[in-house]
């Protein structure tokens, strides 16, 4: 599994509801499980709003790279300009850069992941439904081509806190923390068992009030940041 920008983990749904045919054409250009893409909040050569917080804020474009283009890429290209949510495209050391619009509730959630106040991104039914493929694993940890599950279900029960805990022990992982993917959808729901077992794993109480997962680093988020 790749592991993603904060982004792409947690605004990856934006277009669903761009319409049936954009999300058609979206969904063969992305690839599976969207490995083809990576979102970004702003581009350094595009614009500079990021230099400043209340205009990053007030932005409401998200910034859509295209690793590879996949076969009959310009009819799907020429799909999305004609889309109403559709900004402008644009090349950059050879990949294609599209960038979209957002509408509600996807704009809300923009503005709340710029301010790292992930659970506030979404009211719980879209959670529920948009990031329900993440929901049965609290994290992953992948390292040498192997992936580790810490699951939500073990033979069709609820696995416990100590299940997790022994599990991660078991691991005696060091310098592990570039090799950790965390569930959008446990972030984003702030699942307790996920608090506790970061805690754990990290060794130090997360307060419940806290946010599971660090502060936004712009960047990860901004396309050629440092350019």
């Amino acid at each position: 599994m790749i592991k993603a920008n904060r982004t792409t983990s947690l605004l990856l749904p934006f277009y669903s509801n761009f319409g049936s045919e954009f999300i058609q054409c979206f969904e063969q250009v992305i690839g599976k499980g969207a490995s083809n893409i990576r979102l970004y909040l702003g581009d350094a050569d595009y614009n500079n709003s990021f230099l400043n917080m209340n205009k990053l804020l007030e932005d409401n474009i998200i910034f859509v790279q295209i690793l590879e283009e996949p076969f009959n890429f310009e009819k799907y290209l020429l799909q999305f300009q004609t889309h109403p949510n559709y900004v402008t495209d644009y090349e950059y050391e050879n990949y294609k850069v599209i960038v979209f619009k957002l509408n509600e509730p996807f704009s809300t959630a923009l503005r709340e992941l710029k301010k790292s106040n992930y659970s506030k991104m979404y009211e719980k039914g879209i959670v529920d439904y948009c990031f329900k493929v993440t929901k049965d694993w609290y994290l992953l940890y992948v390292k040498d081509d192997k992936t580790i599950i810490f699951p939500l279900f073990v033979n069709n029960k609820k696995v416990d806190l100590e299940y997790l805990k022994n599990k991660w022990d078991d691991i005696k992982a060091i310098g592990f923390y570039k090799n950790l993917i965390i569930s959008p959808f446990h972030v984003l729901n702030k699942s307790e068992n996920l608090r506790l077992l970061l805690g754990h794993i990290y060794g130090a109480e997360i307060p419940k009030e806290n946010e599971l997962i660090t502060e936004i680093n712009l960047k990860d988020e901004i396309l050629h940041y440092e350019n």
